[in-house]
C-alpha cells in the first residue's frame, strides 16, 4: 500500500471514528476501529482510541489489554498511553501494574502532573508512604 493511500485510509478512519463518537455511536466507533485493527493490528491510533471507547463504554479488561498491547509495540509513542494504561489498572486493583504504568509515563514526561499524582495515590495505597511524600 502506498504511503499516500495509507495516510487518506487514516485520515479517513480518523474523521469516522469522530463522527461516530460525536453522536455517542460507541459500538459504530469500535466497527470502524476493529477493521483497522484487523488490516494492522498494531496501529497505535487504532489501539488508542479503541482502548479509550471501550473504557468509556465499562469494558475496562479490554481495554487494558489494548493499551497492553499499545504500549508493548509503541513503547515511547506517548507519555498519554502510559497514563492510561496505569488509570485503568489503579482502577481495576492492580495497584502495582498502575504504579509501573505511572513510572514509565513520568519517564517519558516528566511534567505529567496527572501521573505524578496517580503515582502517589498508588504508593500510597502500598502504604509506602515515604516513597509517596517524596
Amino acid at each position: 500500500m502506498s504511503t499516500e493511500r495509507k495516510d487518506r485510509g487514516q485520515w479517513i478512519l480518523k474523521l469516522q471514528v469522530a463522527a461516530a463518537l460525536m453522536f455517542n455511536r460507541y459500538r459504530l466507533a469500535l466497527r470502524f476501529l476493529d477493521g483497522r485493527l484487523a488490516v494492522s493490528p498494531q496501529d497505535p491510533y487504532a489501539l488508542a482510541n479503541r482502548a479509550h471507547v471501550l473504557a468509556q463504554i465499562g469494558e475496562k479488561d479490554r481495554a487494558i489489554a489494548d493499551l497492553r498491547t499499545l504500549v508493548a509495540a509503541h513503547p515511547t509513542r506517548s507519555a498519554g498511553d502510559w497514563f492510561n494504561l496505569g488509570y485503568l489498572l489503579e482502577a481495576q486493583g492492580d495497584v502495582g501494574g498502575s504504579e509501573a504504568g505511572f513510572r514509565q509515563a513520568l519517564a517519558l514526561d516528566p511534567k505529567l502532573d496527572r501521573a505524578w499524582y496517580g503515582l502517589g495515590l498508588a504508593l500510597v495505597r502500598q502504604e509506602r508512604y515515604d516513597e509517596a511524600a517524596a
